[in-house]
């Protein structure tokens, strides 16, 4: 009897053994593959724009966060950026060829099922909900009445070891908006649409009649269902300078035990060089330059010169006769010609 209890207890712990070395293999692997850090970027799409003579390498740059970590600044790092890429950074959008603006939606960590479906999502979409902060899931269960000490105390060491090595992912995303002004200086014909509206609906049913049994006796029912709906849809034509292009950018950092102050400033580097390098590189101008380059821009047109009217030709006026004049001897031209001599008798 006492060497059955024994084999027993050694079988106990033996498959209390392997369960806690099985337990732990998650935060093992985590550890040994996310052990060091990875920078990622991400931008929805491709954007080309046209090439323009150093005089016109000017651009306007505007950076705003409306995350919950406003310590997070790219303003001042991504103009020194694309500045040395070859652009006169101005503080006058009139006198930009190009126009980078954007805004920090958000900031923080995330689990691997939201970095997944935010890499997905576009310009002006909304974050996904619980994309934000992610959770902290414990394995503590069992639930039923047959567990045991031994299955609890697998769960507790799967919980310790995911504790001690945790993978963490962080992330960044910005909406961008890139302007371009058309190369041959013509304006550009934009649209802009909007759609707001409300809706509520309720619905009531009621029956009455004599209760007899399994039915009504005499039931009258009815049912009532309202609907009030209201949109508002505006539209602006207009012509516009500038062409525009929108994109989301996301980087996000990926480590075992990773904190958002250590990932912070990795993440803000990658982001200004993916923003920067939308931009080809090239001679930067100078402020003359720029300033000479918009005044030509700037210029009325001469008003056009109205053509000339033909001239008629004059005809040459007829040559009048001399006056003559009558004498003894004969007919005498009025003009320097000398008369004719008498004749001889």
């Amino acid at each position: 009897m006492a060497k059955s209890n024994f084999q027993r207890g050694i079988l106990a712990l033996s498959a209390g053994s392997s369960l806690l070395v099985l337990a732990s293999c998650a935060a093992v692997d985590a550890n040994v593959n996310h052990g060091d850090l990875q920078i990622n970027t991400h931008l929805s799409e491709t954007v080309f724009l046209d090439p323009v003579p150093v005089e016109k390498r000017s651009i306007y740059v505007s950076i705003r966060n409306t995350s919950d970590h406003p310590e997070l600044d790219i303003s001042g790092p991504l103009k020194v950026a694309v500045a040395q890429r070859g652009y006169l950074v101005v503080q006058d959008p009139t006198k930009a060829e190009y126009m980078l603006r954007a805004n920090v939606l958000q900031a923080g960590e995330v689990d691997a099922s939201s970095k997944s479906s935010m890499l997905l999502a576009q310009y002006g979409q909304p974050l996904l909900a619980g994309a934000v902060v992610a959770g902290t899931t414990s394995a503590l269960g069992g639930g039923t009445a047959a567990t045991t000490g031994l299955g609890l105390g697998a769960a507790a060491a799967t919980f310790a070891a995911n504790q001690i090595w945790k993978d963490k992912t962080y992330s960044v995303v910005v909406d961008i908006e890139l302007s371009s002004r058309p190369l041959s200086g013509a304006k550009v014909s934009q649209t802009t649409a909007s759609i707001a509206g409300q809706a509520n609906s309720s619905f009531k049913a009621q029956s009455s009649g004599t209760p007899t049994g399994a039915a009504m006796q005499g039931s009258l029912n009815t049912a009532t269902a309202t609907y009030n709906g209201r949109a508002v849809a505006q539209s602006i034509n207009e012509e516009a300078d500038f062409k525009k292009y929108q994109i989301r950018a996301m980087a996000y950092a990926d480590q075992v035990n990773l904190k958002f102050d250590a990932a912070l400033v990795p993440l803000e580097t990658k982001l200004i060089s993916a923003l920067a390098n939308l931009f080809e590189e090239g001679p930067t101008p100078s402020q003359a330059q720029v300033d000479a380059a918009f005044a030509v821009a700037a210029a009325p047109a001469p008003a056009p010169t109205p053509a000339a009217k033909p001239v008629a030709a004059k005809k040459p006026a007829a040559k009048k006769p001399a006056p003559t004049t009558q004498t003894a001897t004969g007919t005498t031209n009025m003009d320097d010609t000398p008369p004719p001599p008498p004749a001889q008798q």
